[in-house]
């Protein structure tokens, strides 16, 4: 992901105003969010990325909406993150990646989730891989993975275990599969038209 704004933080140790990129905010808003929630978005009031530190007054840009032009809107077609103040709170608003194409996996959210997953998988199914000695082993092994699965289906709108079983798969005991998940959407933005009635 890509953050191209900077703020002002009061060094702790020398009491020196120093320059820190969103990054420097994000290790400490990053850990509650990585243990508790990692499926929601990386950004927000509510998912609780504010950042405090900011010294007011040091944001060296913050995107504006003119008449001639939306700034936000530009920094969406480019994925650029950004933050803005808020309720008085600098907010990052954002949690585009870096990815080329336009997709699930362009939110930050989408691939901290199926990241998850797939770290539990491969450190639990170790365990099961050398039990393959009758027929039967491979159904358990296939209902081991399946039970790592199910607990995380609520991260996501669906979220699927398929395996593939073939006769020269299941003699040279290869256990292949597929994980297919759709994300969950979240709002990023809204519009409220405001009509005045005479």
């Amino acid at each position: 992901a890509d953050y191209i704004q900077t703020y002002e933080v009061i060094d702790p140790f020398s009491k020196k105003h120093i320059k820190v990129t969103f990054t420097y905010g994000m290790a400490r808003t990053l850990i509650n969010h990585l243990k508790n929630n990692r499926n929601s978005p990386v950004c927000g009031i509510q998912f609780n990325h504010i950042f405090t530190e900011a010294i007011e007054g040091t944001l060296n840009f913050a995107p504006k909406f003119t008449p001639t032009e939306d700034q936000k809107d530009k920094l969406d077609d480019l994925r650029l993150n950004y933050a803005s103040y808020l309720n008085d709170e600098l907010t990052l608003e954002t949690e585009y990646t870096s990815q080329p194409e336009f997709t699930q996996l362009s939110y930050i959210n989408n691939i901290l989730s199926i990241q998850e997953v797939i770290r539990d998988v491969r450190n639990r199914c170790p365990r099961y891989r050398y039990q393959f000695i009758t027929n039967d082993d491979l159904e358990t092994y296939k209902n081991n993975v399946e039970s790592i699965i199910k607990q995380y289906a609520s991260s996501f709108a669906t979220l699927e275990f398929e395996y593939t079983q073939d006769d020269v798969m299941v003699q040279n005991k290869i256990f292949n599969a597929s994980i297919k998940c759709t994300f969950k959407n979240f709002v990023q933005t809204e519009i409220f038209d405001i009509y005045a009635l005479a």
